[in-house]
């Protein structure tokens, strides 16, 4: 004896749990969406492969840069080092100008290496205690280091467009 029905759309049969009909071809469109939304999104083409992290002189540059960022105005070394996003490619960082006579720059700077997980581009600050140890650490790492020409206050880039162009050529 064949026991199935169909009512309102359902499908049942006595070796099946009732389930609506085109359930099993749902199931095949919405895995092609998910295998497309994820080939997409690993794209690095499609997706920021960069990031900009660290101080008032980040938070300049960030709009020109089609990057990730996470910037805060007088952010300290030590707190830019909780701040960093994982799974970029490369993370530009600016540090050090807020805390230049900070007996643990230097550490900081190495810890900020140490979890960025990527490539590493700095921005070198214009306070020569900073800049010195900015230089240090990115020696120490074979990293590249970005200068800018300073602003009236002797502390931001007089020309955020051109910082953020010279970053853009270090990111290739």
């Amino acid at each position: 004896m064949h026991l199935s029905f169909q009512h309102a759309g359902w499908r049942a049969h006595r070796c099946s749990r009732a389930r609506p009909r085109g359930y099993d071809m749902r199931w095949i469109v919405s895995g092609a969406i998910c295998l497309f939304v994820t080939t997409v999104a690993a794209d690095p083409v499609r997706v920021h492969t960069c990031a900009v992290v660290g101080d008032s002189i980040a938070e300049a540059v960030q709009s020109y840069l089609p990057c990730q960022h996470n910037t805060k105005i007088g952010i300290s070394s030590a707190a830019i080092a909780g701040r960093l996003i994982p799974g970029v490619a490369v993370t530009v960082i600016s540090a050090g100008s807020n805390d230049p006579l900070n007996p643990f720059l230097r550490l900081n700077l190495r810890i900020i290496h140490s979890r960025a997980h990527s490539r590493v581009v700095w921005i070198l600050p214009i306070n020569a205690i900073a800049r010195a140890a900015v230089e240090t650490v990115a020696a120490e790492y074979d990293e590249p280091v970005l200068s800018f020409e300073p602003a009236g206050d002797h502390v931001h880039p007089r020309d955020n467009r051109a910082l953020a162009e010279t970053i853009l050529e270090n990111l290739k």
